[in-house]
């Protein structure tokens, strides 16, 4: 039997693309290329792509407005974040400006389209929930879990993979410096 696909789903700025980065590092095998891992929509993969990422960690965000039609059997790392503040991260990426009622609404979105996407990406298989600010707080930690969560289909080095991310206070920073690291990582 193949390993199963493994993806890493949330909905938008939950920390997704700081867990691919660390399983990357790590030396978990990846779908796309770093620092997104985002390189094609997954709704326009067909069946016989999928069955060829077995085995590899594939980045899923926003289950809700992006289903896939088809996917092997998987397991999943779901990133949960503060509704109040993965809103005003969202706002801030899309350089919108931070107004109360924005804010409200996008919070109230995403708390209603979170328990949906979680029932989405968990009929593919076993889904493991982690809170962005686990992952933030104590990276060691949110690795170590990840690592015993998917022991038995995927091998990672936690200690490794840990060290790609900077601890810090979970709060939305004011501005793009992280994005703008990782960017220039990568160029």
């Amino acid at each position: 039997m193949s390993a199963p696909l493994i993806f890493v789903a949330g909905l938008g700025r939950c920390g997704t693309t700081a867990t691919c980065l660390a399983l990357w590092q790590g030396g978990a095998p990846m779908e796309g290329a770093p620092p997104s891992f985002e390189d094609k929509p997954l709704r326009e993969r067909g069946r016989e792509w999928f069955a060829m990422q077995t085995g590899k960690v594939v980045k899923w965000i926003d289950p809700v407005n992006n289903p896939i039609p088809y996917a092997p059997p998987a397991v999943s790392i779901y990133l949960t974040r503060d509704p109040a503040e993965q809103a005003r991260s969202m706002l801030k990426m899309a350089n919108a400006p931070a107004r109360r009622a924005d804010l409200r609404a996008m919070a109230a979105s995403i708390r209603r389209d979170e328990p949906r996407a979680m029932r989405r990406v968990q009929r593919y298989g076993p889904m493991m929930v982690l809170g962005f600010e686990t992952l933030i707080n104590d990276p060691a930690l949110a690795m170590w879990r990840i690592h015993d969560f998917l022991r038995p289909v995927l091998e990672f080095d936690p200690a490794e993979a840990a060290r790609i991310i900077a601890p810090r206070a979970p709060a939305c920073m004011q501005d793009m410096r992280i994005e703008a690291n990782l960017t220039e990582l990568f160029a």
